[in-house]
C-alpha cells in the first residue's frame, strides 16, 4: 500500500487490515495487488481527509483470486566456492497459482565440483544433473532442497562456475520465465560470510545496465559469533531510484517477515531462527534473503543505483554489507574490440524450451548469436545484450544444431542438442 503526499509505504496483515499515521490533510492511498489478485471493488485509489487526531477507516478494497492462474518458480542461492572446501546450494522453489502442483526439478551443477548429498535426497543423479520430483505443492507453499559439493582443490581462484535450475511443469504454466534460474559465480580465497550481491552485475566496474532492467539482490548472512542466534534482522534501505511497488520477495533461507517502512527501508525479521554459530555448526550457520525490484521509468542515462545492507544479529551491532552498484543507460558504450576470445558457455545441453548463453565479458554492442542446423540453414540470430541471456528454442524441432557467437574480428562455435 502507497500513500501520498509522501510517499510512505505500508504491508497488510494477514487479514489485509493496515495503517498509516500521518498528519493532517488530503492524502491519496493506492494498492498494489499480489499476483493473479484481481480487483472486485470499484477502485484501488482512494482519496480521503485526515483530521487531526481522528481515526480515519478508508473504503475497503476487495480483491479476489484468479483460480486458473497456473504459475510454478524457482530460484536457487549458493555458498562460497573455495577450493579444497565443501559448499552448497539452497534451491528454493514455490506454488504462485491456485492449482495443486506435481512436478520436478532439475539442477544442472558444475560438473568440476564433486556431489556429496542432498536434503531431501535427490530421485535421479545422471551425470552432473541432479532431478527431484515433487508433489501436492498447495497454493503459495514453499519448498527448499538443500546440496551439498565439495570444491577440488586443483580449481584456480577466478574460475567461473555457471549452475543451472529448471521447474516442471512448463506447459500451461503463466509465467515461464520464472521457471528457471541461472547462477554465476567465481571461486574465492577468501569472504565476507555476509554480503550482498546483485544480479546483472552489469558491465564493467560501473555495473552498466539497460534502462527498465529489473535488479535482483541476494543478502547472505552467518552467524560467526560464540552462541546461538535467536533473531537476524536485516535494514536494507533502496535507493530512490528503484520503483517501491515492484518489490517482489523471491526467496529465504529460513522463514521472515518483512515490512517496508518510510523512506524506502525495508526491514526483514528472522524471528526464532536459532541460528547456530559457525563453530558448532559450519553449515548451518549460514542464511539469505533474497528480492527484485525494477527502476523507476524516465531516468537519465548513467543514473546509478547503489545498495547495501545492515545485518543485525540478536542485540548485537550491526554488520554493515559491500555496497553493489548499476548504472542504467540507454546503450552500452563500445570499447575496442581486441582478437581475444570470450568465454562462450550454451546450457542446458541437452535443451528443450529455452537456453541461455554466457558470455564472460560483452564489451560491445556488436556480438551476434546465431543458431544453424546441420543443413547450415539460419534458424535464429539475435544481439548479444548482456553478459546473460536467454533465448527460446521450443520452436525448433529435435536434433543437432550450431551456436555461433560472433563479434567483428572472431567467432565462436559450439554444439547444441534440442530434445524434448
Amino acid at each position: 500500500m502507497k500513500i501520498e503526499p509522501g510517499p510512505h509505504f505500508a504491508t497488510t496483515d494477514i487479514n489485509g487490515n493496515y495503517w498509516f499515521s500521518v498528519a493532517s490533510g488530503t492524502y491519496t492511498v493506492t494498492c498494489f495487488p499480489k499476483l493473479y489478485w484481481n480487483l472486485t471493488t470499484d477502485s484501488l485509489i482512494h482519496t480521503f481527509y485526515v483530521s487531526d487526531s481522528n481515526l480515519v477507516l478508508v473504503p475497503d478494497i476487495g480483491l479476489k483470486p484468479d483460480t486458473t492462474a497456473q504459475d510454478v518458480r524457482v530460484n536457487l542461492t549458493y555458498g562460497p566456492l573455495k577450493p579444497g572446501f565443501d559448499s552448497w546450494y539452497w534451491i528454493y522453489y514455490e506454488n504462485l497459482g491456485f492449482n495443486t502442483m506435481n512436478g520436478t526439478i532439475s539442477y544442472e551443477y558444475f560438473p568440476s565440483l564433486t556431489y556429496l548429498n542432498s536434503t531431501p535426497a535427490e530421485d535421479i543423479h545422471s551425470g552432473n544433473i541432479l532431478t527431484y520430483n515433487y508433489d501436492t505443492l498447495i497454493n503459495e507453499e514453499q519448498r527448499m532442497i538443500f546440496s551439498m559439493f565439495n570444491v577440488p582443490a586443483i580449481m584456480n581462484i577466478g574460475d567461473t562456475v555457471i549452475s543451472y535450475c529448471s521447474i516442471e511443469p512448463i506447459t500451461g504454466d503463466t509465467n515461464q520465465v520464472n521457471n528457471t534460474d541461472t547462477l554465476i559465480q567465481f571461486v574465492v580465497g577468501s569472504w565476507d560470510p555476509n554480503d550482498k550481491s546483485v544480479s546483472p552485475v552489469g558491465i564493467g566496474v560501473n555495473g552498466y545496465v539497460l534502462h527498465g532492467q529489473e535488479l535482483t539482490y541476494t543478502i547472505r548472512f552467518q552467524n560467526t559469533g560464540t552462541d546461538t542466534a535467536y533473531t537476524v534482522m536485516i535494514r536494507d534501505t533502496l535507493d530512490p531510484n528503484m520503483k517501491i511497488e515492484t518489490f517482489n520477495l523471491l526467496a529465504s533461507s529460513h522463514p521472515v517477515n518483512f515490512e517496508i517502512k518510510d523512506e524506502g527501508v525495508v526491514k526483514f525479521t528472522f524471528n526464532n531462527i536459532m541460528l547456530p554459530d559457525s563453530n558448532v555448526n559450519y553449515m548451518g550457520s549460514n542464511g539469505f534473503v533474497k528480492y527484485s525490484l525494477k527502476p523507476k521509468a524516465g531516468l537519465a542515462d548513467f543514473t546509478q543505483v547503489k545498495n547495501k545492507a545492515a545485518i543485525y544479529f540478536d542485540y548485537n551491532q550491526p554488520v554493515i554489507t559491500n555496497e553493489v552498484l548499476n548504472t542504467y543507460v540507454s546503450t552500452i558504450s563500445s570499447v575496442k574490440e581486441t582478437s581475444e576470445k570470450p568465454e562462450i558457455k550454451v546450457f542446458p545441453n541437452p535443451a528443450s524450451d529455452v537456453v541461455t548463453l554466457y558470455v564472460n565479458n560483452v564489451t560491445n554492442n556488436n556480438l551476434t548469436i546465431n543458431m544453424y542446423n546441420v543443413l547450415g540453414d539460419l534458424v535464429c540470430s539475435k544481439p548479444v545484450k548482456q553478459n546473460l541471456q536467454q533465448i527460446s528454442v521450443s520452436g525448433l524441432t529435435n536434433g543437432i544444431y550450431i551456436v555461433e557467437v560472433k563479434g567483428n574480428v572472431w567467432s565462436e562455435k559450439q554444439k547444441l542438442v534440442i530434445q524434448r
